[in-house]
């Protein structure tokens, strides 16, 4: 035929399927059940069509004048002595023999007229299935019924089925049962199946079943194993070295599908599937038993609601090859590009469309596709018709993008090809960054604890010092005043001794040894007075103050008095004390050696914390102020309280009295104190004795 160019790509293609209907002499379209009889024809039944004998070139129908008086046929069967028995809707069992119908209806013994399975046992006895009241066994024209109440899971079983070991097993909507003895027992269930059909055997001999919804099982014992869930099937039959399948259209698959799809349940079934594009009417299966058969010419048949479908799947050579998978192309966001040998996205996040496709050119319509993104995809996806996969995020990373795909035969290539996507980080999302984080935040928490270590270790080393100078000082005090006493004391004490036979002379020396004694008690009390830390005292310096001088002035006619300048403030705690302590030897000092009438302490709250201790006695020898810190008694020790807080101590004496000054730096002294960062750090650092 000629052609005029521009008109396109014609594909010519046989029809697998071919459909026998009442225009080519068949009793009725709507065909319930199908049977093989001698040779390679086949027997056929039609809802209310009659039974149809098809010698594979017409049809012969027989109906009531044959003597079939009910032409609802839903079932059919051959026993061992070569009858035909046909199950109606409503016109009870017949036996066809020597091309006679015999009846058989309830008065002989059935439960109802309506015969919809038999099944020809090994024993010669007939299991009858029935719609609604259980089964019925024929044996010796006797008749026994079987129902709930004998084990069945229902009165409404589906189909009959015996095993090569002779086992009776019903498919019901309740669950399969099997006939242990005269009683029917349940085997395990399916959660979220409503009916069940008993499949039959594979070529070894395992047993299968269907569950709707729910997939194929194969029965172990009292166990249902999951072979697919990927096949709708209500009949199967075995086709030489192939198995058939009727469910939503007809399938064909190899012998050795079943147990090959139990073992790989990730991997999807290998089978071909023949639908409307093959030529098929209908995609439903006929509502009688059987719905499948193949007769000796390897053809498959099968009752559909439009007629009866025909399958020479012996003439129908088997596509082995691999499907021509390919990356079609790739849009990031708005923007279409060819795919690459692989995808790398910017930071941040993107919509990505993934298209591909594959090459089939002899039925393109039966190719199944899916995919997969690692990391993404906990399962493989159908692709649609269009062959398209739509991510709006991916992680970090590099992920393999998996399609797979089958051939017209339904022949899986399951390794299918693999494309990889990456999609780059922000510098916050990298390893990199994260190591790093973590290694500062290790150095942070590692500085943090020495840091805190040290602080406490200063803090420990601080009061320890402050104890010991303490008690250097008091070492000092005892050696130079008390233990001197004492030793005059007694020096005054052996003198009297020494002219025992002179009263005046002893008495003379007991009232000095009393009275240095007296001296020597004071100067003890005024020791362990100075002990005190002011710790105790709270946070109020003047007040601490103000009874130190009392203390001091109290054993001799001395005046005291406490000025305080500007708001009261809290102290540092080691300053406090420090302070407190320098301005105690102060004014003991003065009460003790001054020899004068009044003591006077100002206490200034300004920017630095300053104290004054003044007298009006007789002043400081200049040769012990120069000294500093090296002289006597206790001016050493409130030099070295002084430096360790960071103060200025200035002594300024002359013969009409003695002044004591302290400043003490404000940005240590009180906790609220602003001073430049680098300068402040640098002198807390010091004072807590973190650094020289």
């Amino acid at each position: 035929m000629a052609r005029q160019r521009g008109d396109g790509l014609i594909r010519l293609k046989n029809r697998i399927v071919r459909m026998f209907t009442t225009g080519d002499g068949l009793g009725s379209n709507v065909t319930t059940a199908v049977l093989p009889a001698s040779g390679s024809k086949l027997w056929v039944g039609g809802s209310c069509g009659g039974l149809s004998l098809f010698d594979g070139h017409r049809f012969r129908i027989y109906g009531e004048k044959d003597g079939l008086i009910n032409t609802c046929v839903y079932a059919l069967a051959v026993d061992r002595n070569e009858d035909l028995w046909v199950g109606t809707y409503g016109g009870g069992l017949f036996r066809f023999r020597h091309g006679r119908f015999t009846q058989y209806l309830k008065p002989v013994g059935l439960p109802t007229d309506a015969v919809l399975g038999i099944l020809p046992a090994s024993d010669g006895s007939l299991w009858l299935l029935t719609p609604s009241d259980g089964l019925s066994r024929m044996q010796h024209e006797h008749f026994r019924n079987y129902t709930t109440a004998d084990g069945l899971s229902s009165n409404h079983p589906g189909n009959l089925y015996q095993d090569r070991r002779g086992v009776i097993w019903v498919g019901t909507p309740g669950g399969i049962d099997r006939l242990a003895g005269d009683r029917f027992v349940a085997i395990g269930l399916v959660s979220g199946a409503h009916y069940y059909r008993v499949l039959g055997e594979d070529s070894l001999g395992a047993l299968y079943a269907a569950a709707s919804p729910g997939g194929i099982f194969r029965i172990d014992g009292d166990r249902l194993i999951s072979v697919t869930n990927r096949l709708i099937v209500y009949g199967m039959v075995r086709n030489q070295g192939d198995l058939g399948f009727c469910g939503d259209g007809v399938s064909r698959a190899s012998a050795d599908a079943l147990q090959r799809w139990e073992h790989e349940q990730d991997a999807p079934p290998d089978f071909a599937h023949f639908g409307p594009p093959d030529g098929l009417l209908s995609t439903e299966c006929g509502l009688g038993l059987p719905n499948l058969a193949v007769t000796s010419d390897a053809k498959l048949w099968a009752a559909t609601p439009q007629g009866l479908a025909m399958l020479d799947l012996a003439r129908l050579p088997r596509n082995n090859r691999k499907p021509a998978i390919y990356m079609e192309q790739i849009a990031v966001g708005r923007t279409l590009q060819p795919p690459g040998h692989e995808l790398v996205l910017p930071p941040g996040p993107h919509h990505v469309e993934l298209h591909f496709g594959v090459i089939e050119l002899a039925a393109p319509e039966k190719i199944r596709m899916q995919y997969r993104l690692d990391d993404v995809d906990q399962e493989w996806l159908d692709a649609d018709a269009t062959g398209g996969a739509i991510y709006t995020s991916l992680p970090v990373g590099t992920h393999q993008f998996h399609v797979r795909a089958c051939n017209g035969d339904g022949i899986w290539d399951r390794a299918g090809i693999v494309y990889n996507i990456t999609q780059l980080p922000y510098l916050y999302e990298t390893n990199l960054f994260r190591m790093a984080v973590v290694g500062i935040l290790g150095l942070v928490l590692a500085g943090a604890y020495r840091l805190r270590l040290r602080r406490l270790t200063a803090e420990m080393n601080a009061r320890l010092d402050e104890r010991v100078s303490e008690r250097t000082r008091l070492a000092r005090e005892l050696h130079d005043t008390l233990i001197q006493t004492i030793q005059g004391s007694k020096m005054l004490a052996d003198d009297g001794l020494d002219d025992r036979d002179d009263p005046d002379r002893v008495y003379r020396a007991l009232e000095r040894v009393s009275h240095w004694l007296a001296q020597a008690t004071q100067e003890g009390r005024a020791a362990l007075s100075a002990l005190r830390s002011s710790a105790t005292e709270g946070n109020d310096l003047a007040e601490a103050l103000q009874r130190a001088g009392q203390d001091c002035v109290s054993k001799n006619s001395m005046t005291f008095a406490l000025a305080v300048e500007g708001v009261a403030r809290d102290v540092h705690p080691i300053v406090r004390d420090e302070v407190y302590r320098i301005g105690y030897e102060a004014m003991r000092n003065a009460g003790s050696h001054s020899r004068g009438t009044r003591l006077t302490v100002e206490l200034s709250y300004a920017r630095d914390l300053v104290v004054r201790v003044r007298d009006n006695g007789i002043g400081i020898d200049q040769a012990i102020v120069a000294k500093g810190k090296r002289g006597h008694f206790g001016v050493p020790g409130m030099h070295e309280r002084a430096d360790r807080i960071g103060a200025r101590l200035r002594f300024k004496s002359t013969s009409s009295g003695t002044e004591v000054e302290l400043i003490v730096p404000g940005n240590l002294t009180f906790p609220d104190g602003k001073l430049a960062p680098q300068r402040s750090l640098t002198k807390l650092l010091r004072l807590f004795g973190l650094t020289r």
